[in-house]
């Protein structure tokens, strides 16, 4: 259920059902981040990693 919202994000593990959800989100002009597939996603969010002082 994405209505009413205004940003999405889905990783539940079954790219089907991600690809669903990114579905309906577009069809409502919602932002979505796809975990399954970052090429068919509408939004992404940074991977950030720290070893020691270097990021």
């Amino acid at each position: 259920d994405v209505d009413g919202v205004w940003f999405v994000q889905t990783a539940t593990g079954d790219p089907a059902v991600d690809t669903q959800v990114s579905a309906d989100a577009e069809a409502q002009r919602i932002w979505c981040v796809n975990a399954s597939d970052h090429e068919a996603s509408a939004a992404w969010t940074p991977a950030v990693a720290v070893v020691d002082d270097v990021q």
